[in-house]
């Protein structure tokens, strides 16, 4: 039997529907709820603020960086269940790739001590400005945001080819 969230492949899904006899009047109906539109959405956010925390005082080997982004729990990860995939980290001009990593962890702008995105995450020291990039949050994203603590509903900029364009377009004008 197939649940929860895991992706699953259209043969595995029909090869498990095949398992069990249906009568033919019965109407199934499979919810595949982020499969079908997590793809479509890339969001970017930005750093805002850092803090620094150290061991033995300020001088000693850095313990942890908490980093607080322009989005978080009650924006476009209300939904968020720990981070399963991590962000691509990219500098204004370029993107980071070998640097050394610091323990970090990723904060909404709300001040809220809920309003946190991710814990125990591995990134390189980003400064103000920097971007993170999380792909696939298409599903439940700005569709749950609230205006929390009067921070604004995260700004949505459609961007797709000209070809996806008309192939849509098309595909809604063939419906009638």
């Amino acid at each position: 039997m197939l649940s929860g969230t895991e992706a699953v492949s259209a043969d595995q899904l029909q090869q498990t529907l095949a398992e069990f006899y249906f009568d033919p009047a019965l109407l199934i109906i499979i919810e595949t709820e982020r499969q079908l539109v997590q793809s479509a959405v890339t969001l970017v956010t930005s750093v805002q603020s850092k803090r620094v925390i150290r061991q033995a005082g300020t001088r000693g080997p850095i313990q942890e960086i908490m980093y607080f982004i322009n989005d978080g729990r009650y924006g476009s990860f209300e939904w968020w269940n720990e981070i399963d995939k991590h962000p691509a980290v990219f500098r204004t001009n370029e993107t980071v790739s070998a640097a050394p990593t610091h323990p970090s962890s990723l904060w909404g702008p709300s001040c809220d001590s809920a309003d946190i995105v991710c814990e125990r995450l591995e990134l390189p020291e980003l400064e103000i400005g920097d971007f993170l990039v999380f792909p696939d949050m298409g599903a439940y994203g700005v569709t749950l945001a609230s205006c929390f603590n009067g921070f604004p509903i995260p700004k949505t900029i459609v961007c797709a080819r000209l070809e996806t364009t008309r192939a849509l377009v098309d595909d809604l004008g063939s419906d009638g």
